[in-house]
């Protein structure tokens, strides 16, 4: 295993795409913060909230992990190396969970660029945080298991589909769909119970008053329970609900959620690749 990851990083170091990932990731927060702090610039007295910027390009570090994965396991295919790892003695698992541990680390390298320039160019600019602690340590480490639930999810996409161009495609499509989907349901779950009504003239027969009725695209019963369980239990819904100045609801329940993902996801994902024929 050791021998696996060593050569593993040794050419994730040498990827191309893992240090334009972190240049398009650390550019673009650093571009917000740089709007930010020329905003508090002409309207003295405001503050900079970081907060917002720790997670605001989460989900698109997910997607450009995505297409890390598919390339480099694509990689691997293409120039005969994980047939040659099976050939020397090493085991289908090994070499699986080897790519995986590889996979979060650069996808972890992708989620945390934006954090680490959030730090080192918001503070130095009169920055602030105004999160408790509890709240900013909690998001970043629970987020943190969300990403790697991402990872194995598309981890046996990437592993099970040799072609390089096929599987970053499939791949990219599938997580595009898990994080957009996600926002649809959260939409869903935030449409308010009751919206405003018709407008009528008051009894003064100047002001106008508008009344309240029931909103039909409120989710209401066992409808609003199940779609509450997806949006807690998939990583997208997850990732969704990270980034405001509270906890999310169920967040203490995330960390299980997500551990069983990775479970699921890797266990199933380990079964198939070792009966995958390798050409």
């Amino acid at each position: 295993m050791n021998k696996l990851l060593a050569a593993n990083f040794s050419r994730m170091l040498k990827n191309k795409f893992l240090y334009i990932g972190i240049l398009v990731l650390g550019g673009a927060i650093a571009m917000q913060l740089y709007k930010d702090y020329t905003y508090v610039q002409s309207h003295p007295g405001e503050i900079i909230s970081l907060d917002i910027f720790l997670l605001m390009y989460s989900k698109v570090a997910i997607i450009i992990s995505s297409i890390f994965a598919g390339f480099f396991i694509g990689t691997e295919y293409s120039d005969k190396t994980i047939r040659n790892k099976i050939i020397v003695g090493h085991t289908r698992i090994a070499v699986y969970i080897a790519n995986m541990i590889t996979c979060v680390l650069a996808t972890l390298i992708f989620f945390l660029t934006p954090m680490l320039v959030t730090v080192l160019a918001g503070l130095p600019i009169s920055g602030v945080f105004t999160w408790s602690s509890k709240v900013l340590i909690q998001t970043i480490l629970c987020s943190i298991l969300t990403v790697i639930a991402f990872v194995s999810i598309f981890m046996p996409i990437v592993m099970l589909i040799s072609n390089k161009a096929v599987g970053t495609i499939t791949v990219l499509i599938i997580t595009s769909l898990m994080i957009f989907s996600a926002v649809e349901v959260g939409d869903m779950l935030a449409e308010p119970e009751m919206i405003q009504g018709v407008a009528t003239i008051g009894s003064d027969g100047v002001t106008i008053e508008y009344s309240e009725e029931p909103n039909p695209n409120y989710l209401e019963g066992t409808a609003r329970k199940v779609w509450q369980a997806v949006y807690d239990c998939l990583p997208g819904g997850q990732i969704s609900q990270y980034g405001g100045n509270t906890l999310p609801q169920n967040i203490s329940m995330f960390p299980v959620y997500s551990f069983m993902v990775i479970l699921v996801s890797s266990g199933a994902g380990i079964l198939i690749f070792r009966k995958k024929n390798l050409k």
